[in-house]
């Protein structure tokens, strides 16, 4: 599976668990992975692609986003119905 970004393709990897137990997802921009925590609801599956999609691109664009931040843009965008679209 993967997904595009500014034009960069990022293959999405599902992993078991995560080694925090808080966190669902995680980003390599040098490696163009993203990685999903296997078994997450759909909305949850879907949240977590945005909210790294998010990462990626203000660190591509240097715009410097925190967390909290891409956490709060990610939230609201996907309550406005944006999702990342994914490639099988």
């Amino acid at each position: 599976m993967q997904i595009t970004i500014l034009g960069k393709s990022y293959r999405v990897v599902e992993i078991e668990e995560s080694s925090a137990p808080d966190m669902s997802g995680t980003n390599d921009r040098d490696a163009q992975t993203i990685t999903v925590v296997k078994g997450l609801a759909k909305q949850a599956r879907e949240d977590t692609l945005l909210h790294e999609s998010l990462h990626v691109i203000s660190d591509e664009l240097c715009i410097g986003l925190t967390e909290a931040q891409v956490g709060q843009l990610a939230c609201g965008m996907y309550s406005a119905g944006c999702r990342v679209k994914v490639v099988k």
